[in-house]
């Protein structure tokens, strides 16, 4: 008859052949390691889980099919869980295993008490934060995006004309912190007197061309009177190209700081002189056409000079100066 008892551990009741008597088997419900009672007439056997001496299974598979008409579960070690009662007089093995009984159970408790997370409420925090990264980097780009897109700032003062000595309307990178300067006064003579130009245009831009052929430039802001139009496009292609534009104040005068050293062609347009006649341009006027997509927009019916300016450090290793003073004398048609 097979012998029945408790695991120590979950009070499963356990059956197991009587030749097991001694041995170490793991409950199957709680796999605790617990041991085989000896009772009158049995012969102990030496503590063993899974196979003894000469690979012969410590229990074998069929042992309670009979008895049960089951097969008990793998890795058990031939014990069978029982759903009937203990018979009196079966032996509390509880006091032979206090420690190892005790060290088990608080093995289970910190395993049951142990926190779970959800997979799929991992898996929902993960895509959260990613979310969230992806977001922040979006709009982080969008907004590096419309700065750089955004219209180069106009410095107007009063009517739109520039202060004198202020910063350039634009100017290419390094132009606030250059030392080459490009400075005048903008004037035009009006009955005897010589009068200034205010709000005339300063156009600055490189006499090479970076690149060949290049996508000729709008004319939008470059223009006297429109400083302050929402079409800026002239004068953002100026900066790209390496060039600067201001506007003259109400006393003619005007400072240009420009990028860097080299030449420069300066184109002045007046606001107030009038040309007489239909636009005729000269051999070095023409090369207006390689930057410009529209000349006749850009001179309109005003009167303009073109000229070179060469930024450079002179012999004495100062900054040569930098000036252009253009007098506008008005002519009869």
């Amino acid at each position: 008859m097979p012998i029945k008892f408790k695991c120590p551990s979950c009070d499963q009741m356990l059956g197991i052949a009587r030749r097991k008597a001694g041995a170490v088997i793991s409950c199957p419900r709680c796999s605790y390691p617990a041991t085989v009672p000896v009772q009158d007439g049995d012969i102990a056997r030496p503590a063993a889980v899974g196979r003894a001496n000469g690979g012969r299974p410590a229990f074998e598979r069929g042992d309670f099919d009979r008895w049960i008409g089951g097969r008990p579960p793998g890795g058990s070690g031939g014990a069978t869980m029982l759903a009937e009662a203990p018979p009196h007089g079966l032996p509390d093995l509880s006091e032979r295993h206090t420690g190892l009984l005790d060290t088990h159970r608080e093995k289970r408790q910190r395993e049951a008490n142990a926190p779970v997370i959800d997979i799929r409420l991992a898996g929902a925090l993960i895509l959260g934060f990613a979310l969230l990264a992806f977001g922040g980097g979006y709009m982080t780009g969008r907004s590096a995006v419309f700065t750089k897109a955004a219209p180069l700032a106009v410095n107007p003062g009063a009517d739109g004309v520039k202060p004198a000595g202020g910063t350039a309307d634009a100017a290419g990178p390094g132009a606030e912190a250059s030392k080459y300067v490009l400075t005048g006064v903008v004037q035009y003579r009006s009955g005897g007197k010589t009068v200034p130009d205010a709000g005339a245009r300063v156009v600055a831009f490189p006499t090479s061309l970076s690149q060949k052929p290049m996508k000729k430039l709008p004319v939008g802001g470059l223009r006297p009177g429109d400083e302050k139009g929402l079409d800026q496009t002239g004068v953002e292609g100026i900066a790209k190209l390496g060039g600067a534009v201001t506007t003259a104040d109400a006393n003619g005068n005007y400072s240009l700081p420009l990028p860097k050293e080299g030449a420069y062609w300066i184109l002045v347009l007046s606001k107030s002189v009038p040309r007489p006649g239909p636009l005729t341009l000269q051999v070095e006027e023409q090369k207006l056409n390689n930057y410009f997509a529209d000349i006749n927009s850009l001179l309109g019916e005003k009167e303009f000079t073109l000229v070179i300016r060469r930024a450079m450090i002179g012999d004495d290793g100062t900054v040569a100066p930098l000036t252009l003073s253009p007098l506008f004398t008005p002519q009869k048609p």
